[in-house]
C-alpha cells in the first residue's frame, strides 16, 4: 500500500497493489476513539444552564440540581440520572428524548426540545465517561502527550507517524524475520 493515510503503508512499496485500507471515521487503525474529549465545564454546564434553570439549578424539581458537576452525578428522587459509559441507559438523556420512561414528559418541560446536536453532545460526554474535566495524556512515550484526551501509542515497532524503527524483512515486514 503506497498510501501514507492508510493503515497498513508501506513506504517501501513499488507498486500500489490495491490493499490499502483505512481506520473508521474517529477511530485510529487499532480501533481506538479519537473523538475529542467532552468539556463538562465549557461544553455541558452551559447547556444546564441556558435549558434547564426554571426547574433544576435553585429549585432541584424531582430532586435533581443540575448547578454544578457534583450535583448532576448526585442524581435525583428516581437515583442517579447518569450512567457513565452508558448514555442509552442514563435517564438523563431518555428524558431530554421523544419518549421519556415511565410516562414521563419531555425535557425540558413548557419548552422546545433540545437540538438532537445538542442531545448527541451530552450522549458522547456520558459515553466518555462522564468526566468533571476531560483526561489528560501524561505518559511522555505516549504519541499525544499533554493532549486533553485518553493516551494514544504507536503500533509495535513503529513510531508515531506510521514509519517503521527496524529493518523492513524480504517480505515487507517491519522487524520481520523472513
Amino acid at each position: 500500500c503506497m498510501d501514507e493515510n492508510a493503515c497498513n503503508y508501506n513506504a517501501d512499496a513499488e507498486v500500489d497493489d490495491g490493499s490499502c485500507y483505512y481506520a473508521e471515521e474517529n477511530y485510529d487503525c487499532e480501533g481506538n476513539s479519537i473523538e475529542p474529549s467532552v468539556d463538562y465545564l465549557s461544553q455541558i454546564q452551559p447547556i444546564f444552564d441556558n435549558n434547564c434553570g426554571n426547574c433544576h439549578l435553585g429549585n432541584s424539581s424531582a430532586g435533581l440540581n443540575l448547578s454544578d458537576y457534583n450535583n448532576l452525578m448526585s442524581g435525583g428522587n428516581s437515583g442517579d440520572v447518569v450512567l457513565p459509559y452508558n448514555s442509552a441507559e442514563s435517564i438523563l438523556i431518555q428524558k431530554l428524548g421523544p419518549n421519556p420512561p415511565s410516562g414521563g414528559s419531555q425535557m425540558p418541560r413548557n419548552s422546545n426540545p433540545l437540538d438532537d446536536d445538542v442531545i448527541a453532545l451530552i450522549a458522547l460526554w456520558i459515553d466518555q465517561g462522564a468526566l468533571s474535566t476531560p483526561p489528560t495524556c501524561e505518559d511522555y512515550l505516549a504519541c499525544n502527550y499533554q493532549a486533553q484526551a485518553e493516551c494514544i501509542y504507536a503500533e509495535e515497532n513503529f513510531d508515531c507517524d506510521g514509519n517503521c524503527l527496524f529493518e523492513v524483512d524480504c517480505a515487507g515486514i517491519c522487524s520481520g524475520e523472513s
